[in-house]
């Protein structure tokens, strides 16, 4: 059978279907897009998006892209008042961290950039050093896709956000290019052809776009908090070697502000592993403290299972849980189907780090 489906009655969990290979982001599916929370979370992102490429078109992406790392500490706080999690010294010591490393890094970044025209951008992007650099990026994110991805992108957190971090530069670097554009347009300043502006916005379109495909299947592979720190680590690099070879934005610096800046880039970074850290360890605490009554479901749910497997195909078998437990969602899965091909629509599977669901009065169709 292709999908089993559970019917739940407790308002404390809504679980619609468990999917197939073919709905599993991690499995090359799209699933997700079926979901009406991704939209929310999509449109509430492209919002944040749409105020972050206005940054680019006034500042130097040099400093725009590091205080990415905000993002996540606002995160931290939102989630501690709105979704009573716990934030211990360690993520405090975090948040504090990001602030420092944050402010560091806008006292001695380069305060503006040379590109204040799309004749100046023109002229940048057609340099041979970055067309060059540019070939050279094409071809490393086409054999990520064509020939690492589908062999090691499930193993290595890295190679998927190795794509998205990529694809970002070019991306932060057409939304330069298109917030001049704009600027030029709304006041009546054009210096250059507008199909430049155009190739820029559909730049920009096609490379969200894939890059929101091989984020889905980060997520869906590796934990959360793993996937935020890489990307943020590999984005900002990706982006501040890619502006400092098309813009030079880093000519004009003192050696004092080129070594204040990787150190604040650094203390960011640390920062955001000791706040996401602090999310991995709970989770993992939260696994360590089952009791017995979850082994008793397990044994119960392993037998049901085991005999409805022995029935007709033709016929349909029910386990009922009438009490509350709190289990691992991939030892749910593994216990409860025995379809290796059958996978549980999530995005936070992981070895050490399983989030816990809760299991209250549900009747099991398979």
């Amino acid at each position: 059978m292709d999908q089993y489906e559970p019917v739940c009655k407790s308002n404390e969990i809504d679980f619609f279907y468990f999917a197939t290979n073919k709905f599993s982001t991690g499995s090359g599916g799209f699933g997700y897009l079926y979901e009406i929370q991704w939209w929310a979370g999509l449109a509430t992102m492209g919002l944040g998006e749409l105020c972050n490429f206005a940054a680019y078109g006034f500042a130097p992406a040099s400093i725009v892209t590091p205080l990415g790392a905000v993002s996540v500490l606002v995160s931290a706080l939102m989630a501690v008042r709105y979704l009573n999690e716990n934030l211990d010294t360690l993520g405090k010591i975090g948040c504090l961290l990001t602030v420092f490393g944050s402010i560091v890094i806008i006292i001695h970044a380069p305060k503006e950039s040379d590109v204040n025209s799309l004749f100046d951008f023109a002229r940048k992007i057609s340099a041979l050093e970055f067309i060059f650099f540019s070939f050279i990026t094409c071809i490393t994110i086409l054999c990520l896709i064509i020939y690492y991805g589908p062999r090691f992108g499930s193993k290595y957190v890295h190679i998927y956000i190795l794509i998205c971090s990529l694809l970002g530069a070019f991306t932060v670097t057409a939304c330069k290019g298109l917030g001049t554009g704009l600027k030029e347009f709304f006041t009546h300043e054009y210096s250059y052809s507008i199909w430049l502006t155009f190739s820029c916005a559909i730049v920009i379109i096609a490379c969200i776009l894939i890059q929101m495909v091989y984020l889905n299947r980060a997520l869906d592979l590796f934990a959360t908090p793993i996937v935020t720190t890489v990307y943020y680590v590999l984005f900002t690099t990706c982006v501040l070697i890619t502006s400092g070879i098309l813009f030079h934005e880093w000519r004009l610096l003192t050696l004092v502000d080129i070594i204040a800046c990787l150190v604040g880039f650094s203390i960011t970074t640390c920062g955001l592993i000791l706040i996401n850290y602090v999310k991995t360890n709970t989770l993992s605490n939260d696994i360590q403290s089952m009791d017995m009554n979850d082994k008793s479901l397990f044994s119960y749910l392993h037998s049901n299972s085991q005999l409805s497997s022995t029935g007709s195909s033709d016929s349909t078998s029910t386990v009922s849980v009438k009490q509350q437990h709190y289990i691992p969602v991939k030892a749910y899965a593994n216990l409860l189907f025995n379809d290796s091909n059958v996978q549980l629509s999530t995005n936070a599977i992981n070895e050490q780090c399983q989030p816990l669901l809760l299991i209250d009065e549900c009747d099991f169709n398979f």
